[in-house]
């Protein structure tokens, strides 16, 4: 699988991201909960607008957003894959939004990340079974999951204020879908959501969500990361991380390779389809 990413620095990818909201998505409509767009339909509506990253294929493993020249490209295979995977990750995202054990939301780390762990094991047993359906629904749930630690924790500030080179950083991917223990246990916190339950967080109420690139916890820049902001930060080391986990799924259980390809697209969702 390509291994370019490191040719990418923080001053381009600053450059790159794109804010996207559901409306200008969707020509205007507002989101219906029971309503599961297709990544294939995104990409036709407005091109060029969901970020994305690359298993393998040409190119580098990271790219900041998916061209309708790009998704033409794709076997069939792929986009049906690729579809199905977000709409597993949105499902998720959804089901998942109230309960701070799935969603690393108020300083339940170790819950969420024990979680996280379970889906894989899951995506395993489902392949074993052979459930290709179940697996997908697997997958989405550890992606979704993955991506809520990088959106609520604080493992981008702690990060920023480790890592002096911004290359270093985008390389620093937190692994936690296979790591025993978290990173800096001591430091690392997560957002507080009063609508969420169960609470770790005792007193403190931390704002911590970096989703969408307004809140005041996105807009925080890191001068030494040629100014990128924490929430194209969080974004990039959310997609190189999945981009990792699976490559290890594929790893455990090539079948699911062999079926859908190795140019899978993935996307970190704008804030709007949380």
């Amino acid at each position: 699988m390509a291994g370019a990413r490191n040719s990418y620095s923080w001053a381009k990818l600053a450059g790159a991201f794109i804010t996207v909201s559901f409306a200008v998505l969707l020509a205007g409509a507002a989101p219906k909960p029971e309503k599961l767009p297709k990544l294939q339909e995104l990409v036709k509506s407005s091109p060029g607008l969901l970020k994305q990253a690359r298993l393998s294929g040409r190119g580098p493993d990271f790219a900041p957003s998916v061209t309708r020249e790009l998704w033409d490209s794709l076997p069939a295979k792929v986009r049906k894959c690729s579809d199905n995977l977000l709409r597993a990750q949105l499902t998720a995202i959804r089901a998942t939004s109230a309960d701070a054990d799935k969603t690393f939301r108020n300083c339940r780390l170790g819950q969420s990340r024990a979680y996280l762990q379970g889906r894989l094991h899951a995506f395993e047993k489902a392949m074993d079974d052979n459930r290709h359906d179940l697996a997908t629904q697997a997958l989405g749930e550890a992606v979704a999951a993955l991506h809520t630690f990088y959106a609520y924790s604080n493992y981008v500030e702690l990060l920023a204020d480790r890592e002096e080179d911004g290359e270093t950083a985008l390389a620093s991917t937190a692994r936690i879908w296979t790591e025993d223990v978290l990173p800096e246990p001591n430091r690392l916190r997560s957002d507080y959501n009063a609508m969420v339950s169960p609470n770790d967080c005792g007193d403190g109420k931390p704002e911590l969500d970096k989703r969408g690139p307004k809140t005041p916890a996105s807009m925080r820049r890191f001068p030494k990361w040629a100014g990128v902001s924490a929430h194209e930060a969080a974004t990039v080391l959310a997609l190189q991380d999945t981009t990792a986990m699976l490559r290890y799924a594929y790893k455990q259980r090539p079948a699911y390779g062999e079926a859908c390809g190795t140019d899978l697209i993935l996307t970190f969702l704008p804030k709007e389809l949380w």
